[in-house]
């Protein structure tokens, strides 16, 4: 048995949404190449978890990817006289918010341990915003007889036996989205990022910063990405965005005070940066006048504490990371 590619037992503590033997977040999913319409296929835009297909007008697109199934998972899932092929199906689960489309995006015939192949085909006018790719493990049929029934498993045809790593399909850019000038992206960090790091703002290209969230983290990812609308998913994921974003905001607004020249910003960005400053830091409502104050104070070294503290408390404000903390402690304690 490969030991990268062994299935690792749950948590028993964390079996309390399902009774019986669930592989939880066992499935690696995979995309490895796409094409629009009739292109040729390519994997530029594919990245760790995410593939950007907002950049370019197009009416289908054509995914091919993996799933990998981890040796021992379906030995843990399934009774012991259960055959794979018939007893499973393994299924890529497409689910686009913005359009309450759900609908399964592809389904491998075979069912075996290790790399299974798919292709998955989707309408542009059926989607909209971000689409979320899951893998999913499913019963496809009952035991043959009674004696065969065994409250350790999930026999119910249509029952979840797993799931795992969710892919992200844009279909829209993010200022489509949610008019934010900061992306937020994911990455595998390694050397020289710390691999424990929770977050990094890429400073190059200066006029385009970059926000990563660290995908070591297990399950970090799908939480900040979930777009349900209530329960604790939702406040899961509010709270993740203003405890991450907070300190982000801070090194955005020094970056910004640091750049100005004669009262002017140096990116596009940057202009955003102090139009959202003005409104929740200061008296007026003139971003000019605000960036004339920022630069003056940061050119003083004796000024920058004090800068630093009124930026802190204004995004303090400006996030009201309580109110979300309160709603999840509700959901959840």
């Amino acid at each position: 048995m490969s030991v990268e590619n062994a299935f690792e037992m749950p948590d028993p503590g964390r079996n309390d949404e399902y009774w019986y033997n669930y592989g939880y977040n066992a499935l690696d999913l995979t995309v490895d190449e796409y094409a629009y319409d009739e292109t040729d296929f390519g994997s530029y835009g594919i990245n760790d978890g995410e593939v950007r297909a907002d950049e370019t007008d197009w009416d289908e697109l054509h995914l091919r990817g993996r799933i990998k199934v981890p040796d021992g998972l379906l030995e843990y899932v399934l009774e012991d006289d259960a055959t794979p092929g018939d007893a499973t199906r393994l299924l890529v689960c497409a689910d686009c918010i913005q359009t309450h489309n759900r609908f399964v995006a592809a389904e491998p015939i075979d069912v075996m341990t290790g790399s299974v192949e798919f292709e998955a085909t989707f309408q542009r006018d059926l989607l909209a915003g971000t689409v979320k790719l899951s893998p999913v493990l499913v019963r496809s049929n009952a035991p043959q007889n009674d004696d065969n029934e065994d409250f350790r498993y999930g026999q119910t045809p249509g029952i979840r036996l797993a799931d795992g790593r969710d892919v992200y399909l844009h279909v829209d850019s993010p200022d489509d989205e949610s008019g934010s000038f900061l992306e937020i992206m994911s990455k595998r960090f390694e050397d020289p990022l710390p691999e424990d790091n929770v977050f990094d703002l890429e400073h190059s290209p200066a006029d385009d910063p970059t926000f990563y969230v660290n995908s070591r983290i297990d399950l970090l990812v799908p939480a900040l990405k979930n777009r349900a609308p209530h329960g604790s998913k939702r406040w899961t994921r509010e709270v993740l965005e203003r405890l991450i974003g907070h300190p982000v905001w801070i090194e955005l607004v020094l970056w910004t005070a640091a750049d100005i020249q004669n009262g002017e910003c140096q990116h596009g960005w940057q202009r955003d940066v102090v139009k959202t400053l003005t409104e929740h830091m200061y008296d007026h409502d003139d971003p000019d006048e605000t960036a004339r104050d920022l630069e003056e104070r940061i050119s003083d070294p004796e000024r920058v504490p004090m800068l630093v503290e009124e930026i802190n408390e204004s995004l303090q404000e400006y996030f009201d990371p309580r109110s979300d903390l309160e709603n999840l402690f509700e959901e959840v304690l």
